[in-house]
């Protein structure tokens, strides 16, 4: 574990399971705080955090504080933020406060977490940890604006896929720390841009369901580390697409609450 810097992490941390290894299997309270938590270069560093890391026991009382930490796997490798053992036997708290950075998977299992912020930044397209501007013009045009603050540090446009795209959401599909854009055309058609920075570095058509189901936001609904659709047609019914990159791998409908409810958006 570093302060402030990653001075030196790659090279202290290239041998373990994982980064940081926290064991409290008698009862006990373990805290992290305004900390920098890297992985280093060992294949092996799965977790940057293992919580119990020779188990917890359940008749005892466990838990887990991170708060204002950065977790960083320095864009070598999908990695799990804070990984707990034995099947969340003690609850995380406070992480929605840290800043996940290249980290596929925050909390796993995803139960284990009490309180657990959305993505760090939603439309992080450069990976930096600072959310990031999506435009788009009435032409069609797209740009980027890369953001630290209120300062704008970088950007592009990234062309103009004519007037009857539209951008509806953003999530990373891929895993790779960079937001990604989802897009619905007026035809009903959809697709997804694979974004690295302001560079398209991959995508494909999901094909067309049709003009009467709408793309309304996006989702890890499944925990997998990856974005998920979240869809509700003119008649009301609402369904999700759970995906890996640019492929459907499930999902179903949801029913239908009626046509006067609608799930509201991120």
């Amino acid at each position: 574990m570093f302060v402030g810097t990653n001075s030196g992490a790659p090279a202290a941390c290239n041998v373990g399971s994982a980064s940081l290894a926290i064991d409290v299997p008698n009862g006990g309270q373990g805290n992290i705080d305004m900390d920098q938590i890297f992985r280093g270069d060992a294949n092996q560093n799965g977790s940057l955090i293992r919580f119990g890391e020779e188990g917890l026991v359940p008749t005892f009382t466990n838990s887990l504080s991170v708060t204002n930490t950065t977790f960083d796997n320095l864009g070598t490798r999908r990695s799990i933020g804070i990984d707990e053992l034995n099947n969340c036997s003690a609850p995380v708290s406070g992480v929605a406060s840290d800043t996940f950075t290249n980290v596929g998977t925050h909390v796993n299992p995803a139960g284990c977490v009490v309180s657990l912020s959305e993505e760090t930044a939603t439309s992080d397209f450069d990976g930096d940890g600072y959310s990031d501007i999506l435009w788009q013009n009435t032409s069609g045009e797209v740009a980027i604006w890369e953001m630290k603050g209120t300062s704008v540090i970088g950007g592009a446009s990234l062309g103009n896929p004519g007037p009857s795209w539209h951008t509806i959401a953003t999530g990373d599909f891929n895993g790779d720390g960079h937001s990604d854009i989802l897009w619905q055309n007026d035809s009903g058609e959809v697709a997804i841009w694979e974004m690295n920075g302001t560079s398209v570095i991959g995508g494909a058509s999901l094909g067309n369901p049709g003009p009467s189901w709408h793309v309304i936001a996006t989702g890890d609904f499944n925990g997998d580390g990856y974005s998920d659709i979240l869809w509700q047609n003119d008649s009301g019914e609402v369904a999700i697409w759970e995906m890996n990159g640019t492929s459907v791998i499930g999902g179903g409908s949801l029913g239908n609450p009626g046509s006067t409810w609608h799930p509201i958006g991120k």
